[in-house]
């Protein structure tokens, strides 16, 4: 007998520890293929199950969760929808790319949950989400505010609930997270048409309260409130946005900085930038499972990574003439890489052409490159008659083969070095106006 409820009580704390969840529903069309269920653990997404979406575009998901609280529904895409989520749960819920409409499966103590995200969900959109979701875009000040001011509403509705327990303090911490996500991401993004310096600056310093506890970690978004939340303070303080160590800073706890650095490794594109971040770092401050996960995103960027050989290429002249880099062999390149459209690469020019001059050496040449169609030839030699361009210039009509594919030229302008090897010394190059490239030049000579 005794045998027996022992067995029964190991059983039930089995049952406690891990119980099963079921949600099912329906995906717009153009919502992705795949639907995905995710946790967040001090700043780790963790994916638990994921299923396909039927032709029909339904979706049926089925896992174990350790405890209430909550998790990520995302797509393939990147999109992503906070879920409340209890042992035992059975959700219904519709997936679009702007929300996640919850249609059941919330008891009456969790019934405020599905309406607070309700109520976020466009304001979320429009001041943040809309970068990441595909035909979204922003919303001018007068829809915003809006939109805001229903959220305060509910905010204050949730505050003065008497919800209690764990889900009580979520749902209060999240709500009140939610209110200044928005407001500084719009502010940031919309700043002197939605709001003056001063008020932009005190917003961020409201906000300052979320960011003392590690509790607020366990909020869906929480990375990527942090990003907000550090380039305004750093904005505010001046702090580079390559000061990795000085960003993090900000934060009060180790796991809160640990959470941002991971967050901002993630984003970032070249491997000489992930080489940055971890060289500045100090590894004793960080977790063992930040040594765990930087190794996927080093395995990510390992395309870029220096020292690789260097893929010729080769282009027309504005005389009709053919230039490769190969015509350049022991020498060291430095690439500018620009498109006729390209404001921002304009604006470069002139100090490229000045570092150009300064580091006049027979064994440096300065190539600058053009990337677009056929019907941009004539637009890129009147840019060139313009700004008085010389020197090594060619245009590359294609932007999804050859040198722009080889180099994975995704955005401009983009700076690249050769050295006098024939390899890639640098993919992703400091910009001409900044004392890091000449230095990059000097010691390849």
């Amino acid at each position: 007998m005794k045998i027996i409820c022992s067995l029964l009580a190991a059983t039930l704390l089995c049952m406690k520890a891990h119980a099963s969840v079921t949600i099912m529903g329906n995906v717009e069309s153009d919502a992705g293929k795949t639907i995905a269920l995710c946790k967040s653990e001090n700043g780790y997404s963790m994916t638990l199950a994921s299923a396909c979406v039927a032709p029909n575009g339904t979706f049926t998901l089925e896992t174990d969760i350790q405890d209430e609280g909550y998790y990520m529904l995302t797509n393939e895409i990147g999109v992503k929808h906070a879920l409340y989520l209890t042992p035992l749960a059975k959700v219904t819920a519709d997936f679009s790319n702007t929300m996640l409409k919850v249609n059941s499966g919330y008891n009456t103590a969790a019934a405020l949950f599905p309406k607070w995200e309700e109520a976020v969900g466009m304001p979320l959109l429009h001041a943040y989400r809309h970068t990441m979701v595909p035909g979204a875009s922003t919303a001018d000040a007068e829809t915003f505010n809006s939109e805001l001011s229903n959220m305060e509403f509910m905010a204050n509705k949730i505050a003065g609930n008497e919800i209690t327990g764990k889900a009580g303090l979520l749902l209060k911490l999240k709500a009140r997270a939610d209110l200044s996500f928005v407001k500084m991401a719009y502010g940031l993004s919309n700043a002197g048409q939605w709001c003056d310096s001063l008020t932009l600056v005190s917003i961020f310093r409201q906000a300052e309260q979320l960011f003392l506890d590690d509790n607020f970690l366990s909020l869906p978004y929480a990375p990527d409130m942090l990003s907000v939340y550090i380039n305004g303070m750093a904005y505010f303080k001046h702090i580079d946005k390559d000061d990795y160590v000085g960003r993090a800073a900000l934060l009060a706890t180790p796991r809160l900085r640990e959470a941002y650095l991971w967050h901002t490794a993630q984003q970032l594109r070249y491997y000489e930038q992930l080489s940055s971040l971890v060289d500045a770092v100090d590894p004793s401050t960080l977790s063992g499972d930040f040594s765990v996960h930087i190794l996927s995103v080093e395995q990510k960027l390992q395309w870029s990574k220096p020292g690789k050989n260097a893929t010729t290429f080769s282009g027309v002249t504005p005389e009709g003439t053919t230039v490769s880099l190969d015509d350049f062999k022991g020498k060291v390149v430095v690439i500018d890489t620009w498109a006729t459209w390209c404001v921002p690469c304009i604006k470069m020019m002139p100090h490229f052409k000045r570092l150009a001059k300064e580091l006049s050496n027979p064994n440096v040449v300065f190539l600058s490159v053009c990337l677009g169609t056929s019907v941009e030839i004539d637009r890129w030699k009147d840019i060139v008659k313009k700004h008085q361009l010389e020197g090594n210039l060619i245009f590359i009509s294609s932007w999804t083969k050859g040198f722009a594919n080889d180099y994975r030229i995704t955005s401009v302008p983009r700076f690249i070095v050769i050295s006098r090897e024939g390899k890639v010394a640098s993919f992703a190059a400091p910009a001409p106006n900044t004392p890091q490239l000449k230095r990059l030049i000097m010691s390849l000579i």
